[in-house]
This record gives C-alpha cells, sequence and structure tokens, in this order.
C-alpha cells in the first residue's frame, strides 16, 4: 500500500508524539501534580537525554545512555 508524502510526513511525528505522551506525565507529574523538587532523577535524566539525542542522533545509544545515567542519579546522587 502507498501513502502520500503529506501522509508520511504526517506519520513521522506520530512516535515522536506518542513517546511525549508516555514520558511527559512520569517526568512532570509524578503524583498527579507539578513536582520538580521530588522528581529531580527524571527531570535530569530527561534533560541529558534530550540534550544527547540531538548530538549523537543515535536513539540506541542515547537511550542506553540515558537509563544509565538515570540509575547513577537514583541509586547514588539522589539516594536518601
Amino acid at each position: 500500500m502507498r501513502i502520500s508524502s503529506g501522509a508520511q510526513r504526517f506519520l513521522a511525528y506520530a512516535s515522536p508524539a506518542v513517546l511525549t505522551a508516555i514520558w511527559g506525565p512520569i517526568v512532570f507529574l509524578p503524583h498527579g501534580e507539578l513536582a520538580l523538587s521530588d522528581n529531580l532523577p527524571y527531570l535530569l535524566a530527561a534533560t541529558f537525554a534530550i540534550i544527547l539525542a540531538r548530538i549523537i542522533k543515535d536513539v540506541l545509544v542515547t537511550t542506553i545512555v540515558s537509563i544509565l545515567v538515570f540509575l547513577v542519579l537514583n541509586l547514588w546522587v539522589f539516594a536518601a
């Protein structure tokens, strides 16, 4: 099945939109309300992932490195 170039351009935004809908509430609304102080490891790791993705443009490397950064932040830096 062939789709038009306009439909292809439209569908190119589907994946980022779905992923943003998944991680957005996790990062910014962990308890159903905006809470940045107790959610700092998530926010820092997400910011790092965005910057890293823009620099290296490799999804697999960005995912693996960002998960490692989150683990370090969550388990050692912000461990209470």
